[in-house]
């Protein structure tokens, strides 16, 4: 199975990045000096292993081809040639190299000075994805050489060819260990990875927010447009909003108008309820005035009593003839 290419890494210079990812990229650094030394010592270890397997696959292939532990044995040999041919080692060395210039490729002593060098966001995006192709692939090993190594154990049981099938055991144990130590260092570079391609598109989004400032019209060059779409749809923003206060926005329009006054609905709803309600305890208190006081054409006097004179002794002389 041919190998996969060598990773290839678009860069961009130290200078025109910003300050405040620097920090990011330290960050980054430091940890990746570690994880490429534990991916040559792993990878070497699998070679091994593998190496060891092709002899034992060539040396009985002919005699136990037929038989169901051979099969499990050529699988795991299939997928350990897949694992090889990745060469994650070579993938984090390259990916480290990046940030140093291809000279680091052929002296590792400017690996040693500072990175003048940072892949783009590009770059990051398919070193995910082979991060996260190799996972996927390191979990069906995983799975395969248990697999094979329970077969392995109940053929042991047998007690037929049970030399081969104790050093296919052996081999199949350490390939899976090779596998978990694979998982556990790809698994922290990839969140590394995200990290660091986090922060550039988050350095990115500020400078082209910072290269486009806001070059629109401001609120008095809207208002004193001669063009009337452009004060409709300017009027029809402030109606938009519905703020629960009455809003006044003294347009600078000529001298000739007024400013306007831009009411809610809430509170034009609240001015005519208001309104209709002082009209009602006017027209209630006026009807309460004419009950209380009623018209004088209504009121009667009654005719007043004549009162009798008071008789004295000439009336007594005179009243009795």
């Amino acid at each position: 199975m041919p190998r996969s290419p060598a990773f290839a890494v678009k860069t961009q210079d130290r200078k025109g990045l910003d300050h405040s990812i620097y920090s990011s990229i330290d960050s980054f650094l430091k940890p990746l000096k570690g994880t490429s030394r534990r991916l040559q010592v792993v990878s070497t270890v699998l070679a091994n292993e593998t190496q060891l397997l092709q002899r034992i696959f060539y040396k009985g292939k002919n005699q136990h081809r037929s038989a169901l532990f051979w099969r499990r044995a050529a699988e795991i040999r299939r997928y350990s040639e897949r694992l090889r041919d990745i060469d994650l080692a070579d993938f984090v060395f390259r990916l480290r190299c990046s940030f140093f210039g291809e000279d680091a490729l052929r002296n590792l002593n400017v690996l040693k000075g500072a990175w003048t060098l940072c892949p783009d966001v590009e770059s990051l995006t398919r070193a995910q994805e082979r991060c996260t192709e190799a996972q996927a692939l390191l979990a069906k090993f995983q799975a395969r050489t248990m697999d094979a190594y329970n077969s392995f154990s109940i053929s042991i049981q047998t007690g037929a060819f049970i030399q081969i099938l104790l050093v296919l055991a052996a081999i199949t144990a350490r390939m899976n260990s090779i596998a978990q130590e694979y998982e556990e260092i790809i698994g922290s570079l990839l969140q590394s990875i995200r990290q660091l391609k986090a922060a550039l598109e988050r350095t990115a989004v500020g400078e082209i927010y910072r290269a486009q400032p806001f070059t629109g019209a401001s609120l008095q060059e809207i208002v004193q447009s001669p063009s009337k779409s452009t004060a409709c749809s300017f009027m029809e923003e402030l109606m938009i909003v519905d703020p629960p206060t009455v809003a006044k926005v003294e347009a600078m329009f000529p001298e000739s108008q007024a400013p306007i006054e831009v009411v809610s609905s809430n509170e034009a709803t609240k001015k005519k309820d208001r309104s209709l309600g002082m009209a009602s305890t006017g027209n209630s208190t006026q009807r309460l005035a004419q009950k209380s006081h009623p018209p004088k054409e209504q009121k009667q006097k009654r005719p007043a009593k004549e009162k009798k004179r008071r008789r004295d002794e000439i009336d007594d002389i005179f009243g009795l003839f």
